[in-house]
């Protein structure tokens, strides 16, 4: 199968086939989409709906989920903060190849636990690093 053929693919949030109509209205729901959306300082840890296979393989389970951190600049209270990229001044790590998929809503859920946990984690260290 072909990367257009996987493409074509579309699951809604409990794995079930849709058409691609379901497809477009689902995607037009945030609160649909959205599986987690987290501010921790500077980072953005999202995760969403993807809804279209992004497994590219024929011998595993549909991708339809993504876990993705970006520098988003600040708080903001758009719905959708755009990703700066990075700068001189960025923060000492960088997490602009984050991205992890998932199959499941299950998993996707932990994920982004995960993730959430990795900004901490990271940025604790940073913390504790300039104030000795």
């Amino acid at each position: 199968m072909n990367i257009l053929e996987h493409m074509s693919d579309f699951y809604d949030r409990q794995g079930k086939v849709i058409t691609l109509e379901e497809y477009g209205m689902l995607m037009a729901d945030f609160g649909y989409k959205s599986i987690g959306y987290d501010l921790i300082g500077d980072f953005l840890v999202s995760t969403a709906w993807l809804g279209a296979n992004h497994n590219f393989s024929d011998d595993s389970d549909p991708l339809i989920f993504e876990t993705m951190i970006f520098e988003s600049g600040g708080p903001t209270t758009a719905p959708h903060p755009v990703p700066h990229p990075p700068t001189a001044t960025s923060s000492p790590w960088q997490f602009d190849n984050y991205q992890t998929r998932y199959a499941t809503e299950e998993e996707a859920i932990v994920g982004h636990a995960e993730a959430i946990k990795t900004v901490l984690d990271k940025t604790r260290v940073f913390v504790n690093d300039q104030q000795t």
